[in-house]
């Protein structure tokens, strides 16, 4: 529908409609008739406006986007106000805000869990790093007490070395 080339957008559509169906992408052939249903008011045909649009909102493809179904209602919405049906644009009017609130909230919910998500991944990384801490830590304790108990070692043999060359000076000191 770029540029008011309608005419182009309606054979694009109309040439995707099969092709969906042929490949079972129902949820695009839901898209696609949501979009027909658009390029239909903007053309001024109401009937096969409200035609397309019914297809998508009386649609029960667990696989139908909230955004597709949003646009439908709102265009029934649209074309009901515009033909001067007021209680069926009322209905989707109501229709249209129940799903836009609906919209709000799934986007708010999916807000509240990214939050938690990012709050509980700091506290896993902040864990990781104090266990990281920790285990340095630990060992550069265990390091540090292999060298003193290499210096003990050390300065006990050294001990023991001058301890018996005293011994050995002496032995010889009263053997002669």
């Amino acid at each position: 529908t770029l540029n008011g080339d309608y005419k182009t957008a309606l054979n694009n559509f109309r040439r995707s409609v099969p092709l969906a169906v042929k490949n079972e992408f129902f949820r695009d052939t839901l898209q696609i008739f949501s979009g027909m249903s658009t390029l239909f008011i903007k053309t001024g045909q109401s009937d096969s406006a409200i035609h397309y649009a019914k297809m998508v909102a009386i649609s029960k493809d667990p696989g139908l986007e909230t955004k597709n179904l949003l646009e439908a209602v709102s265009n029934l919405a649209q074309v009901y106000k515009f033909i001067g049906d007021k209680d069926s644009a009322i209905k989707y009017i109501e229709l249209s805000h129940t799903l836009k609130e609906s919209i709000m909230s799934n986007e708010k919910n999916r807000e509240i869990q990214n939050i938690t998500f990012n709050e509980k991944l700091k506290e896993q990384k902040a864990a990781e790093a104090q266990l990281k801490y920790k285990n340095k830590v630990q060992l550069y304790s265990f390091i540090l007490g292999v060298f003193v108990l290499g210096l003990i070692a050390m300065l006990l043999w050294r001990n023991n070395s001058q301890k018996q060359r005293a011994k050995e000076k002496i032995e010889k000191a009263y053997s002669e």
